[in-house]
């Protein structure tokens, strides 16, 4: 259907207005080619109801070239202009081919986030409130294990406090917490609050005030204990009497440490070897770290690591055993 005319098949019924040079241009065709097919006499002169017989490619007639607007030619290169493209159409505009599933690019996949090791996560910031274990996740140097071995060790894994795939609720108050799962990897049940033996019996300006016989018990308890294989958790102070271990319930220990092992130094002084949760870095806070060590206090039998208590991070401090947690 058109404007001014119908077609049927190679036919097309002239309407009042038409001229054979619009009906031939509608058709793709010529003046001439209209002439002859038609044996029309005068071109000029058409009457409206005259059915022309268009001439196409059922018909025996040559189909006019391709024509083009000006505004066509100047928007389509000489390549697409020609006609001779599969899939040009008159005017030189390129119809677009849809190409078979097959031959299509296949989507980009969608790759899952995997969530980066410890290791390589970025550093958060140290916490510093009241209640918090003071960390630097900064501190990603690497401690050379100590030489001389202890003569007595447990099969004990150090596991990070901060380590969220191991440790409930991980993170700045969660030393207790991770001192009893790596006890538990170990094969050992921490007994509650209650089963303590609590060492320290006040704080002062320069440390614990340390009940001795409680000390001496508790190490007597160790030495058991590590004998079997059994590693044991103990809680240490080291920080001054300043009011900020208010969240242990003897209101002294600062942190909790988990004992592996019991061997002799090159100067003949009994150690204890330890792992200290509060770091994320293995070679830090394992007991093959040559700083993770106790050593004996003659005067009061309690065991401590020589250190300041005013360092920074708890893992650089000096400790006082406050208190032996025993096992089951």
């Amino acid at each position: 259907m058109t404007v001014n005319g119908t077609r049927s098949n190679n036919s097309y019924r002239v309407r009042s207005g038409d001229t054979l040079g619009e009906i031939a241009q509608r058709h793709n065709t010529t003046v001439d080619a209209l002439v002859r097919a038609n044996n029309l006499s005068d071109p000029n002169r058409i009457l409206s109801g005259t059915q022309l017989t268009i001439p196409g490619a059922t018909d025996g007639f040559e189909r006019a070239p391709l024509r083009m607007s000006p505004a066509s030619q100047s928007r389509t290169s000489p390549r697409n202009a020609d006609g001779f493209d599969r899939g040009t159409p008159a005017g030189g505009r390129i119809a677009p081919t849809p190409r078979p599933p097959s031959e299509r690019p296949a989507a980009p996949a969608v790759v899952a986030p995997v969530p980066l090791p410890l290791s390589q996560r970025p550093a958060a910031p140290v916490v510093n409130d009241s209640s918090a274990t003071p960390t630097d996740f900064n501190d990603t140097s690497v401690i050379a294990p100590a030489t001389d071995l202890p003569d007595v060790r447990t099969d004990t894994p150090w596991i990070s406090q901060f380590d969220g795939s191991k440790v409930p609720d991980s993170g700045n108050l969660a030393c207790f917490r991770a001192a009893t799962v790596m006890a538990r990897e170990a094969g050992v049940t921490v007994t509650d609050f209650e089963n303590r033996i609590q060492v320290a019996t006040s704080e002062g300006p320069d440390g614990i005030t340390v009940n001795r016989q409680a000390a001496e018990q508790g190490r007597d308890y160790i030495d058991q204990q590590l004998s079997l294989g059994r590693p044991v958790v103990v809680g240490v102070d080291h920080r001054n009497n300043d009011g900020q271990n208010k969240d242990n319930r003897d209101g002294i220990t600062d942190h909790f440490v988990v004992i592996t092992g019991r061997g002799t130094d090159e100067q003949g002084r009994v150690f204890y070897t330890f792992h200290d949760p509060a770091t994320r870095h293995p070679s830090k806070g394992a007991d093959t770290n040559p700083d993770n060590r106790f050593f004996v206090d003659e005067q009061t039998g309690n065991l401590y690591r020589p250190g300041s208590r005013e360092e920074r991070y708890v893992t650089d401090r000096g400790f006082q055993v406050s208190m032996v947690r025993p096992n089951a």
